[in-house]
């Protein structure tokens, strides 16, 4: 019995040092990976969680974020379905106390509205630089590009 109990207790220190070992670069593939998840399912409160912090609070908080993203979300559910291929995330880099990578995403956009096909085709293939930053050294991720870095410098500029 006490051979059992130290087993465990070794397998459990195992597992609890490799869950603490991740590194910057694992966090930052499980983000991507996870975002990805939540783009393709349409998952507002995700993709908030995802987001620029200071888009999301210029927005009303993470709540009104979410709430606003969905609302697109469900407009566009009968008229499109999108995919998303992560083809390369960049080497980290630190910037002061920031880490960041840039991820390049091609995002495949099938249109369903029949309206809507007529002037843009069938589907929308168009590949994106995705900015990944890390203010607490990898442990969490969120995701931003370029235009959406204007639009925060602009909001800021009308309050």
């Amino acid at each position: 019995m006490k051979r059992i109990s130290l087993g465990m207790s070794a397998l459990l220190l195992i597992i609890g040092l490799n869950g603490c070992s991740s590194t910057p670069e694992d966090m930052l593939k499980n983000s991507v990976k996870e975002y990805k998840e939540c783009t393709i399912n349409g998952d507002s409160k995700c993709i908030a969680s995802y987001s620029d912090p200071s888009l999301v609070e210029l927005s009303g908080g993470i709540n009104k974020f979410a709430e606003n993203l969905q609302k697109d979300l469900d407009k566009m559910k009968s008229k499109m379905k999108i995919s998303m291929k992560i083809n390369n995330i960049d080497k980290i880099e630190k910037f002061a106390k920031t880490l960041q990578a840039n991820i390049i995403i091609t995002q495949t956009i099938e249109i369903l509205d029949e309206q809507m096909k007529e002037m843009m085709g069938e589907k929308i293939e168009q590949k994106e630089t995705t900015i990944a930053i890390s203010n607490d050294n990898g442990k969490t991720w969120y995701f931003t590009n370029k235009a959406s870095q204007e639009l925060v410098k602009d909001l800021k500029n009308i309050k």
